[in-house]
């Protein structure tokens, strides 16, 4: 593959700065606007998606901060406010790591009930049984039954 354009460069260091694609792609010389399309295009770009991800990954092993931490972090924040050295207790504050937390576990995640029935076949099935009808429709047409 072709390396990365000068202002493909220029969206992936734009992007690292505050991971939004649209002002990222203005600050890189994009049109305003088609930025938010050029953005998305971008970010479909297979070398930039690698040159994004290799950023990403420099800047956490530069500032040492995983995954584990922030989770520490949260777990450690979320102790201490149930009223551990200090006995102080800040509701507000465990909630917020709490839920934090629980969106990390995907406890949280959004359920919708779907009470129709769904119908799954193959696209070509339908473009065959939509040929069909086209024809019987024709057919009828040409009778003078309809």
């Amino acid at each position: 593959m072709k390396p990365l354009t000068p202002k493909q460069s220029v969206f992936v260091q734009e992007y690292l700065i505050d991971l939004n694609a649209t002002q990222a792609a203005i600050r890189a010389g994009y049109s305003k606007k088609t930025a938010m399309e050029q953005g998305c295009r971008l970010f479909s770009n297979v070398k930039v998606k690698e040159a994004i991800q290799a950023g990403m990954d420099k800047r956490a092993e530069r500032t040492d901060i995983t995954a584990d931490y922030v989770l520490g972090t949260i777990r450690n924040t979320v102790e201490r406010c149930q009223g551990g050295d200090d006995d102080r207790y800040e509701p507000a504050a465990v909630l917020r790591g709490c839920e934090l937390l629980g969106k990390h576990l995907e406890l949280f995640t959004d359920k919708i009930k779907h009470g129709g029935r769904v119908m799954v076949g193959d696209m070509e099935d339908d473009e065959q049984r939509f040929r069909r009808l086209q024809s019987l429709k024709q057919e009828f047409e040409d009778t003078g039954k309809v």
